[in-house]
């Protein structure tokens, strides 16, 4: 997917920023189709998979676990609670905010 969205181009004829954020810490109170396997392998294999990938073709990454890590009270499920919807869209906001003020 990164490859077909990195052929796109701006307006200016410029390769298109893309974005890519880490999976969310899962909670332990996981029902299906998650499971505790689920919570290990974001750790494990998902988010560092993710961050290599931002690393290896220069793409923005919104660290979305490291937010939740941070503040685990407002995600107590899967979905965030209202808060946590208003400190995720911080989260996009600021690492948006780094592309556009440069």
């Amino acid at each position: 997917i990164v490859v077909v969205f990195g052929r796109f181009k701006n307006r200016s004829g410029d390769r298109s920023e893309i974005l890519l954020a880490t999976i969310p810490p899962l909670p332990g109170n996981l029902s299906y189709p998650f499971s505790a396997q689920s919570a290990e392998r974001v750790v494990r294999e998902i988010n560092p998979i993710l961050k290599r990938i931002a690393a290896d073709e220069k793409l923005v990454l919104v660290d979305n676990y490291s937010l939740f890590l941070e503040h685990p009270r407002y995600l107590p499920d899967v979905h965030p609670t209202s808060e946590g919807y208003r400190l995720l869209a911080r989260n996009w906001y600021n690492s948006l905010k780094q592309l556009i003020l440069r």
